[in-house]
């Protein structure tokens, strides 16, 4: 795995605009590391002239062309919250009661519904 660095980009430039909606930069940032960068935006929003970005570079040869990439490195978290049996519970809970609020078969507020069947499926 290559190591992770971080320096500020010192000017980052439009190479190549593809037809799948992808774009090629070339970036240089100000400790002297250089090489290409694929985005989906332009103008590029991981490496912004001014701003320190986190990034990785990998060098790679096909045939007789050498290229060096500077990959954005993605900031760790988010994603999908990890649930534990109690989430899905609620989950399932919640939309039950909104189901049967829908339609009609229940006279409670949605919310009273799911916390009473929440308590039902935690004993």
């Amino acid at each position: 795995m290559a190591e992770e660095k971080k320096s500020t980009p010192k000017s980052v430039t439009l190479k190549k605009e593809y037809q799948h909606g992808k774009f090629i930069f070339d970036v240089e940032m100000i400790n002297g590391d250089k090489g290409q960068s694929f985005s989906e935006k332009n103008p590029h929003d991981a490496f912004v002239v001014g701003t320190e970005a986190a990034y990785t570079m990998e060098t790679k040869t096909k045939g007789q062309y050498t290229n060096t990439y500077l990959n954005p490195v993605k900031p760790k978290g988010g994603g999908m919250p990890k649930f534990d049996g109690k989430g899905a519970k609620r989950i399932a809970a919640l939309n039950a009661a909104a189901m049967l609020v829908a339609s009609g078969k229940a006279d409670m507020k949605v919310i009273d519904l799911a916390n009473t069947f929440n308590k039902w499926l935690n004993e």
